[in-house]
């Protein structure tokens, strides 16, 4: 995807730094700690996963619209019984779009509502014994 968003600025280079435009997406990867880049794509990986599944195409995931996101955290606030799960989700999807160049919508009003609703509902849910 990195190549898709930038290859016409690549093309623009001289062949010595379009050479080395290859490092940039390795680079990006390392942007976070080796645990957290794993979590991320992990949890990316099953936000992908849930857009076949429910029979969007892979440009719903990347890139993903604002309801495509506030949709997917809704189905996870429904079947988590933790907010790890909807927190490592969010910033998954927030951290792929930025490391390709794309805009994310993790940060709209819609999204962003969802989220915190889904942290009250998830924080407040009591295990009877």
């Amino acid at each position: 995807m990195f190549f898709q968003t930038y290859g016409q600025d690549i093309q623009q280079l001289s062949e010595p730094l379009a050479d080395k435009a290859g490092l940039l997406p390795e680079l990006l990867q390392k942007s976070r700690a080796v645990s957290t880049a794993k979590k991320y794509e992990s949890a990316f990986a099953r936000f992908y996963r849930w857009t076949l599944g429910n029979s969007l195409g892979s440009e719903d995931a990347l890139p993903a619209r604002a309801l495509t996101v506030a949709m997917y955290l809704a189905s996870l606030i429904q079947n988590s019984n933790s907010c790890n799960s909807v927190i490592s989700a969010l910033y998954a999807i927030k951290w792929f779009h930025e490391i390709n160049g794309l805009q994310s919508q993790t940060d709209s009003k819609l999204v962003t509502n969802i989220f915190e609703s889904g942290k009250r509902i998830i924080a407040k849910q009591t295990v009877k014994k």
